[in-house]
């Protein structure tokens, strides 16, 4: 079994930690990981200071296999993040020629002098690698780069960039020969009434099956999810075989995601001709069908 490499995530704003703006990156970053087949670590929300950021990323950079950061890199007064990188590595701030280059060519063709704020986008640390999505990515080469700097990935913080930039850096980080397997039990009994027996199934499976409990307080169909995630396919199945067992009483079918199939469940419906609602679900779709067919 190939050990998945550690990944941490430092994301920069007065913004997060006032309130005024939401951190939805932390999130996709958590969803994203897996895919990657890295395992996200540790998430530090701190403010726009260059010496916070340098003591964070010093600190990751040392930790975690790959380090990620999020905001901080626009042309205003409080956008910091680079400096504070070449601060943690002791490097200079240079203005990168092809990065200014590309600013030229996109923002401002006749920006000249160095004192423009726009050139602010490319002064980074001197050892900075530029990554540009190619071919299948995005379809061509990116026109706008994201600045890695040794085992540290500088990304932007507004979140439909930060998606594209994790495009951009997939194939730097992603392992194809980690992959995690997940699968979810869903219980209509209390946490409490579960715990002993739980807790003996995750001892039993410690170290190499993970395995969560969460209540819900507000679902109308389940009160506990149980969440379990392995490297180990096999393995997996056996803890869910366990809990399955151990649990048979409180298990029920849900579906957390019902629009995405919600086609195929309705068709399923249909051929469940003995059940009343098959019957009137097929009647119903029929008569769509000839409505479509007779006035399209």
């Amino acid at each position: 079994m190939v050990s998945p490499k550690s990944l941490g995530l430092i994301v920069i704003g007065d913004e997060i930690l006032n309130g005024k703006a939401k951190d939805s990156n932390s999130r996709q970053l958590c969803l994203t990981a897996p895919l990657f087949g890295v395992r996200l670590r540790k998430i530090s929300v701190i403010p726009d200071d260059s010496d916070a950021i340098s003591e964070e990323v010093r600190n990751f950079m040392n930790r975690y296999d790959y380090v990620i950061t999020s905001g901080g890199i626009g042309s205003t007064h409080d956008d910091v993040t680079y400096e504070g990188v070449a601060k943690a590595l002791n490097e200079k701030i240079i203005i990168h020629p092809k990065f200014l280059q590309t600013l030229r060519r996109l923002l401002k063709p006749n920006m000249i002098s160095s004192s423009d704020p726009m050139t602010k986008l490319a002064k980074i640390p001197e050892s900075s690698e530029l990554l540009y999505a190619t071919g299948i990515q995005m379809g061509s080469e990116s026109s706008y780069p994201i600045v890695k700097v040794k085992n540290i990935f500088i990304l932007p913080g507004v979140p439909c960039l930060f998606n594209m930039a994790l495009e951009i850096i997939k194939d730097h980080i992603r392992d194809p020969n980690v992959i995690f397997f997940h699968r979810s039990l869903y219980l209509t009994t209390m946490e409490t009434e579960i715990a002993k027996d739980l807790s003996r199934l995750a001892e039993k499976y410690q170290g190499v099956v993970s395995i969560g409990s969460y209540p819900a307080f507000h679902n109308n169909y389940y009160r506990v999810r149980i969440a379990f995630d392995s490297l180990e396919e096999d393995t997996l199945k056996l803890a869910y075989k366990d809990a399955e067992c151990l649990f048979k009483d409180y298990i029920i079918q849900y579906n957390p995601y019902p629009i995405d199939k919600a086609d195929e469940e309705v068709y399923k419906l249909c051929k469940q001709t003995e059940s009343n609602l098959g019957k009137r679900v097929a009647k119903s779709l029929q008569c769509i069908e000839e409505a479509l067919n007779k006035y399209r």
